[in-house]
């Protein structure tokens, strides 16, 4: 499997993340189906915490350290989701949810449902960082996901550490 780069920019990252791709986690995917790439990296927070949810001002930079996602899409109504980091810790990595499970009666839950769904099983709640937001893009911004997705998430994010640790899922 290769990864198809529009940015000319190499990627440190993405090397070990490729090699886990092609060693691990190609089974996930439907070969000959592009996958999305998406990189975030970790930050360090020098003033103000968590005080950006409320819209203060804050200052922090980025660290080399990073999160990777691959998404590619489904044909069915399954949401996948892989944690390379819990695999490789021999904790549950693969949560699945059918997209007519976050909805009743063809209306999108309530989000309070939603989130007792995503953390009912604590050893899988990780997965309601990821899945959880087309919940919200859905509700929030009218987005409608008619078709499922696998997501597959990489990390050389210590866990539990700050700088953004909650993306090292």
């Amino acid at each position: 499997m290769r990864l198809v780069r529009e940015n000319a920019q190499r990627d440190e990252l993405l090397e070990p993340f490729e090699a886990y791709l092609r060693d691990r986690g190609a089974e996930l995917f439907e070969p000959g189906t592009p996958l999305t790439v998406g990189r975030g990296p970790a930050r360090v927070d020098c003033m103000g915490g968590i005080a950006d949810y409320s819209g203060s001002v804050v200052f922090e930079g980025p660290l080399r350290h990073a999160a990777v996602v691959a998404f590619q899409p489904r044909d069915d109504t399954l949401l996948r989701a892989r944690s390379a980091t819990f695999q490789a810790e021999g904790r549950p990595c693969d949560v699945q949810v059918d997209l007519a499970d976050l909805r009743d009666g063809g209306r999108l839950k309530p989000y309070g449902e939603l989130r007792t769904l995503l953390t009912a099983d604590a050893q899988s709640a990780w997965a309601a960082y990821v899945l959880g937001v087309l919940p919200v893009l859905e509700r929030e911004e009218g987005v409608r996901f008619e078709r499922g997705g696998t997501f597959l998430l990489w990390s050389d994010i210590p866990i539990g550490v700050g700088v953004a640790s909650s993306a090292a899922v």
